[in-house]
């Protein structure tokens, strides 16, 4: 990876009570979600790398070895995959008694408005309300899909602000946009 430069973005928090009216999305063949509670780090990040390349993701970079395996052992991990090959994720941080944040959520590129979006979310909001969570945050900046927003808002979570923050992102990642 290249070196990483701070940045000022536009970022849009969102948030879901749950129960929301769950969405119906039956399975989808060839594709299954599995939860990894002890997901080892080399493979978080082979995934997070994998899924999140595109979007110029780095949070976890930033973090030790050490600080990650602890942010492993506390977060929920859930994987898709598509004939047994790993195809997306997403990430559940249980944040409060009876709230959650989707720390990362997402496929694939090629697999971006093929409804295994829905298929994951209506996954991440069934495991929420067997936990009792009220409250789904998550957040979404300028440097994601360009159908992030929108797709979020299809699944029920509504704006609840947005602000500019400044976020890491690697050198190569911004030669994309200059």
């Amino acid at each position: 990876m290249s070196y990483l430069k701070k940045i000022e973005v536009l970022t849009t928090y969102l948030s879901v009570d749950i129960p929301y009216n769950i969405l119906n999305v039956k399975s989808l063949s060839g594709f299954t979600l599995l939860r990894h509670p002890l997901i080892s780090v080399e493979y978080y990040m082979y995934l997070y790398a994998r899924v999140g390349m595109l979007w110029g993701w780095t949070g976890r970079y930033l973090l030790s070895k050490s600080q990650l395996t602890e942010k492993l052992r506390e977060n929920e991990i859930v994987i898709l995959y598509k004939r047994s090959v790993p195809v997306g994720f997403y990430e559940l941080e249980f944040t409060g008694n009876r709230f959650v944040e989707i720390a990362y959520f997402g496929v694939e590129p090629d697999l971006v408005g093929g409804g295994v979006g829905k298929f994951m979310m209506s996954d991440a909001f069934q495991r929420c309300n067997s936990l009792n969570i009220s409250k789904i945050y998550l957040h979404t900046c300028s440097f994601d899909h360009p159908n992030a927003l929108s797709f979020y808002q299809s699944c029920g979570f509504e704006i609840r602000k947005t602000a500019k923050t400044w976020e890491y992102y690697p050198s190569d990642f911004l030669e994309k946009f200059q």
